[in-house]
This record gives structure tokens, C-alpha cells and sequence, in this order.
């Protein structure tokens, strides 16, 4: 009688998974449906980009501090099943002339609004709760093809967030189970990018992979995805930020972002104050900021190596003593790109 009961027990606990499974299977078919006709299309798109562990999360939260806007998260990420069968992988490049069909056409459902994917939509209520005319949407993956999709949509207002590359390249290394791109060797299997861009860098980039530590990987991983799109794109085309300026001037940053997309600044006065700024993002459990807690943990030797390794792109002077940034150097990497020879 026992095991009748039991087994009739496990019989109804299948029913209700079996139950729930086909119920969160048709809302999402049904959502797909509901988002791909959606008429609604968005005016303006913010697009965030920036290498992983770089505060993209925060900084998009932080833009979004009124909950006004519908935001994207990655949706440019080899996770989702339709990107993947596009073609797309981290840190894909694409030139600006090359045309991605498949890529090119859900590039354009994401930014006209008609993509769901609930990883994507996150905590996002339903579409018709947000400002219809500008869309938020964030990607850590997507900085070497970003030249190549906003040549194709000018209502795309594109966002480059560029962080310490040593606090960077230690978070990363602190959370090295997640979904990285750890072999800087593997950028070389893209032919056109090797030709257009990193056949000066390619003994460093050799080099690095077989004899360079983790976090000389992702130091040269940074470069070379944050050198390509400030080379690519002109001053007036892409926005630079830095994660250590929104800390110590959050309003000032995000008064230069609205008047970027063209909008009227709208948030609160003192918005270090509030609960969006001093808490953490959802993909950190650090609830403070100091700039320089890298320095405590990284050994001298480990410093000097990627500095050597970012003095390569012009980046070595990037940020002084303090981890404050110098948007000079900006300008110089910019300029000199073209000319550049290295030596390592």
C-alpha cells in the first residue's frame, strides 16, 4: 500500500513538471510571436558595449536609473540559440563592408524591438510598459563587430565602456568558470581580422597564448578588443566612458550620455545616493568601489607584464597611479594606429 501511494505520488510530480514545462514552452513561442509583430519601432538605440567585468551591467542600470527604457541584456551572445546558428561567437569580427545575412537580419530584429529571448528581457516587464522610441541594450561580446551593424542603422547610438584592464583581467580570472574567451590565439583564426587589424600584434599575440600567464591573456584580450572599435569608429560616432569616472561623477556621466542619444537629462540630483548606484550589480557581490584594490592582490611581476603587453596598443599610459583615466592617450591611439610597429 505503501509503494502504491509513493508511486502514485511520483506519477502526479511528473504530471505538474510535464505541466510547467509545456506551460513556460508556449508562453515563450507565444512571446516570440507577440515581440516579432510588435509594429512599435524603436527611434533610438542605446547600444552599451564593453569587454566582461567591465561594469556594463551597473553602467546600463545606471542610464536606466528611471526605468524608462527597455533594456537588451547580450543579446549579442553565442548562448542564444538563434546567434549561434547566425554564426556569431565571442568577439566576432566583422568589417564594415563584409555583409552577414543571417547576422544582419537579426541584428536588425534586436534593434527594432522584435527579439525576445527571457534571458535577454531579464527582469523587463512587458514591451508596452517602456518608452516606445529608445531602446537600452548592453553587450560584452559585440565590440568587434559594432562598426560593421551601426554602418548599417543609423538610429544606433553606440556606447564604448572601457574599465581599469588589471581590475578587469582579475575579476575575470577570479571567475574563471563563467563563459570567457581565454586564448587570445583564437582571435587569429579570423582571417580578416587578422589582416585588417592584428598582424602587428601577431608574434605578441602568439607569444602570450603559449607562454603568458592568465592574466596577461586577458590584459591582451582587452587591448585588442577595445583598440579596434576606438580605431574604427570616428570622435563624433561612438561615445568613450570610463567605469572610474561614472564612480566618481555619475551625474556628469550621464548628463554626456543623454545629450549623445539626444535626449533631455532626467534623473535624480544626488544619484550617488540612491539605491541604484550603492547597490551592486547582479553580476557582482561587491557592494563598494575602490579603483585600486587590484594593486593589494597583483605581484609586481604581474603588473609589469601586462603593462608591457598594453604599451604594445598605445594603452600603457592609459591610467595613472591612481587608476585614473587619460583621455589623451585616447586620442593618440587613435592617431597613430596606422603606424604602429611593435616589438616583443
Amino acid at each position: 500500500l505503501y509503494c502504491l501511494k509513493s508511486l502514485k505520488k511520483v506519477n502526479q510530480n511528473k504530471k505538474i513538471i510535464m505541466f510547467i514545462k509545456l506551460y513556460q514552452i508556449t508562453k515563450f513561442l507565444i512571446l516570440k510571436i507577440i515581440y516579432f509583430i510588435y509594429p512599435i519601432k524603436y527611434q533610438k538605440v542605446l547600444w552599451l558595449i564593453g569587454s566582461g567585468r567591465s561594469g556594463t551591467t551597473w553602467i546600463a542600470s545606471l542610464i536606466n536609473t528611471n526605468n524608462l527604457y527597455r533594456e537588451l541584456f547580450e543579446p549579442f551572445h553565442s548562448g542564444i540559440c538563434e546567434m549561434k546558428l547566425s554564426g556569431f561567437k565571442k568577439n566576432l569580427y566583422l568589417s564594415e563592408d563584409v555583409k552577414n545575412i543571417r547576422l544582419n537580419f537579426l541584428s536588425k530584429k534586436i534593434f527594432n524591438g522584435n527579439f525576445y529571448s527571457p534571458g535577454v528581457e531579464g527582469t523587463n516587464k512587458f514591451l508596452t510598459l517602456y518608452r516606445k522610441d529608445v531602446l537600452l541594450v548592453k553587450d560584452i561580446f559585440a565590440n568587434l563587430l559594432a562598426k560593421n551593424i551601426c554602418a548599417r542603422n543609423e538610429k544606433i547610438k553606440p556606447i564604448l565602456l572601457i574599465r581599469n584592464p588589471f581590475a578587469v583581467a582579475l575579476s575575470i580570472r577570479n571567475k574563471k568558470n563563467w563563459d570567457w574567451m581565454n586564448d587570445p590565439a583564437v582571435l587569429l583564426k579570423q582571417k580578416s581580422l587578422l589582416d585588417d587589424y592584428l598582424k602587428p600584434f601577431q608574434k605578441l599575440i602568439l607569444n602570450t597564448s603559449k607562454n603568458g600567464s592568465c592574466l596577461d591573456k586577458q590584459i591582451l584580450i582587452w587591448s585588442i578588443i577595445n583598440y579596434i572599435p576606438l580605431v574604427q569608429f570616428g570622435e563624433d560616432e561612438l561615445l568613450v566612458t570610463f567605469y572610474e569616472d561614472w564612480i566618481s561623477n555619475p551625474e556628469f556621466e550621464l548628463e554626456k550620455t543623454y545629450i549623445f542619444i539626444n535626449e533631455k537629462p532626467f534623473f535624480p540630483l544626488q544619484i550617488q545616493n540612491s539605491k541604484i548606484f550603492i547597490n551592486a550589480s547582479k553580476t557582482t557581490t561587491k557592494s563598494t568601489f575602490d579603483i585600486l584594490d587590484w594593486k593589494d592582490i597583483l605581484t609586481v611581476d604581474e603588473v609589469s607584464s601586462g603593462e608591457r603587453i598594453l604599451k604594445q596598443f598605445g594603452f600603457g599610459n592609459l591610467y595613472d597611479k591612481f587608476s585614473i583615466p587619460n583621455r589623451g592617450v585616447i586620442q593618440e591611439v587613435r592617431s597613430k594606429f596606422k603606424t604602429r610597429v611593435v616589438h616583443f
